[in-house]
């Protein structure tokens, strides 16, 4: 049965930050993350809507200013985002 309430914007918030910590955590070595569930589940979620991307973008953005990637975190996650966006 599909959900007939929309998710909240804290709802939201808070998948986009668990996706972001996902990918964070399976970055390996070489910068890249060989997980195609991972990256298919994202692609899923991505596909959800247009609030999905734009809670994305900000939880990023708020990663990158805060402090919270690691340097080159930032060019990993947007290589990545890159591959999964091809898909949407």
């Amino acid at each position: 049965m599909a959900n007939e309430h929309p998710p909240s914007d804290e709802q939201l918030w808070q998948e986009a930050l668990d996706w972001l910590l996902k990918l964070h955590e399976q970055t390996d070595a070489e910068g890249e993350v060989s997980d195609q569930v991972l990256l298919a589940g994202l692609g899923d979620w991505l596909r959800q809507g247009s609030g999905q991307q734009q809670m994305f973008n900000q939880a990023l953005t708020v990663w990158e200013a805060t402090g919270m990637l690691p340097p080159g975190s930032m060019e990993v996650i947007n290589r990545v985002l890159e591959r999964v966006r091809q898909q949407l």
